[in-house]
């Protein structure tokens, strides 16, 4: 047996020992000597990826507060994709287990080398893409100088169970410029232009612009036709206000024409006066001007004011539409319901007239002169 100095000895050791284990197990050092549980609020969550042949790639085991949504990411394995190319960040559904194991399947990347070909299979570009096997995948195409795809850049990119080649025919793209133009004065107003696959057709948002609209109240959107070579096209905007006098003028005359009187023509000389007139009828809608005096004292015309008895003048105020012709089609209404109107733009001696335009807010200033 052991003398009394060797046990103490031996008890010391013993003692020491165990301290040892302790600390280092309190430390974590020896966390694999018991279950990791994280807490009794917490599941130990093992994620596993494998391959198709249930081969292990990666594991890691994560603690998640239970029956909760934990947010979690997959790594990238060189050479190695999620089937279907699904996203490698999602969500999962953490129970009440205390030990939960998530297995997720990759599969091997393959490269699909995509040919950019003209229609005599010369290739233009080339284009690699990877992606997971026996998968598809939406990709743009690189842009290639003088070409363009009839059903667009945007193509399904197919991959195989190995690295294959895909071909994409490409077309001989030509331009279309589009000239917008005043119609009256014949005044470049914008310059667009559109280019596409030949024998093609585009739809196109023609720009808004300010106090103007497309000719016989086109629509801002119309096909603009792309023809086997570049070509030039023009689209006609005309005023809003020069478009409702010109509709409003061949609803006048349509009257006139139906009781044997003359056909009214514009007459310039009245512009400037019909115009201040239309200004001057926002704050007060009346024949008589603000100062008093009488309307046809707002032309500087000399010939005109000695003609005075042979001067009329219509006015109408109503609010703003879009369209020119159903602008014109309310005054128009208008002046023809009412008697004393109807006599101004139907007298025999009324040879020709002008208008003048306003707009304050939401509200049309319209004056027509006759003469």
């Amino acid at each position: 047996m052991f003398n009394t100095k060797k046990r103490k000895l031996i008890l010391a050791t013993l003692f020491i020992l165990a301290g040892a284990v302790i600390v280092l197990q309190s430390s974590g050092i020896f966390s694999w000597l018991r279950p990791q549980t994280g807490g009794e609020g917490t599941s130990l969550v093992t994620l596993k990826v494998v391959d198709e042949k249930d081969k292990v790639l990666w594991t890691e085991d994560y603690h998640f507060t239970k029956n909760q949504t934990a947010k979690i990411r997959l790594p990238d394995i060189p050479n190695y994709s999620m089937k279907q190319n699904k996203s490698k960040t999602f969500n999962v559904w953490v129970g009440a287990d205390n030990r939960i194991i998530q297995k997720y399947t990759y599969v091997k990347t393959v490269k699909t080398t995509v040919q950019l070909v003209d229609s005599k299979n010369k290739v233009l570009k080339t284009v690699n893409f990877k992606a997971a096997s026996n998968s598809s995948l939406k990709k743009n195409l690189p842009a290639v100088k003088g070409y363009m795809r009839r059903s667009g850049k945007t193509v399904s990119v197919p991959f195989s169970n190995k690295d294959t080649t895909f071909k994409v025919k490409l077309e001989k793209a030509f331009k279309t410029t589009v000239n917008i133009v005043d119609k009256n004065s014949k005044k470049k107003l914008r310059t667009l232009s559109f280019t596409n696959v030949g024998n093609s057709v585009m739809r196109a948002n023609l720009p808004m612009i300010k106090n103007y609209i497309v000719e016989n109240d086109g629509p801002l959107v119309q096909n603009i036709n792309i023809k086997n070579k570049n070509t030039t096209k023009i689209i006609y905007y005309v005023t809003f206000e020069s478009a409702v006098a010109k509709e409003a003028l061949r609803l006048i005359n349509n009257e006139r024409n139906k009781i044997g009187r003359s056909t009214l023509k514009i007459n310039s000389t009245l512009y400037k006066g019909a115009n201040l007139r239309a200004d001057e009828i926002i704050s007060k809608f009346s024949h008589s001007r603000p100062n008093g005096n009488k309307f046809f004292t707002a032309t500087t015309d000399k010939q005109i004011k000695g003609d005075r008895q042979y001067i009329g003048e219509n006015l109408a105020k109503m609010p703003l539409k879009q369209k020119a012709k159903q602008q014109a089609s309310e005054v128009f209404k208008a002046w023809k319901n009412s008697p004393a109107h109807k006599y101004v733009y139907s007298h025999k001696q009324v040879t020709s007239c002008n208008f003048g335009f306003a707009i304050k807010g939401t509200t049309l200033y319209i004056c027509n002169w006759f003469y």
